[in-house]
């Protein structure tokens, strides 16, 4: 708690630089004690952040998706989704990439297709602060409705996400196969 007191600030300071780093050290580490006491560990915390970010993203990419997508499992491109893929960026931007984006893809382990398809979404999306994603944003900045909808970079996400998983079928097909014989 912090108490605001109406006294003269002094001339000379409280705490030295050495003072401020040594409180903050020991805060830092009482920390880390009470929350690895709690049975918890930082990484256990960043993993429940990140699905809880991971979720939200999902959720918001999902409504904004609308006309772009079919709504039934597997997700494919309606018409509308294929023009936006095209004029975004999203698919040059997946083809000039597609070496990275399959490794990274692969590299998440998916085991299924809807893994694959979650993790294409996650792993264009993690990338989407990288400089070849400027043409999509000048796009989203410029055609903020497509077609009277909405749309953001969420949803081109989503859409390239759609076209990438398709490619990386291509590449392992057997991932695609083992999901439909179960």
């Amino acid at each position: 708690m912090i108490f605001l007191v109406d006294a003269p600030i002094p001339k000379t300071p409280l705490f030295t630089t050495g003072d401020i780093i040594a409180i903050c050290a020991i805060a830092l580490s009482t920390l880390i004690i009470i929350i690895q006491s709690r049975g918890k560990t930082i990484q256990d915390i960043k993993d429940g952040i990140d699905r809880i970010e991971k979720f939200l993203i999902l959720q918001f990419g999902a409504e904004t998706a609308g006309i772009f997508m079919t709504n039934h499992s597997p997700t494919s491109l309606t018409a509308s989704g294929v023009n936006l893929l095209n004029e975004s960026g999203g698919k040059k931007l997946i083809d000039e990439n597609l070496d990275f984006f399959i490794a990274e893809l692969h590299n998440t382990l998916s085991k299924t297709a809807p893994d694959a398809e979650n993790n294409a979404f996650e792993v264009i999306f993690k990338n989407s602060d990288n400089k070849n994603f400027k043409g999509i944003k000048d796009f989203i900045y410029n055609h903020s409705v497509y077609e009277g909808s909405q749309i953001n970079l969420t949803a081109i996400v989503k859409i390239s996400s759609i076209y990438l998983r398709d490619k990386y079928f291509e590449k392992y097909p057997d991932i695609l196969q083992s999901s439909a014989s179960s």
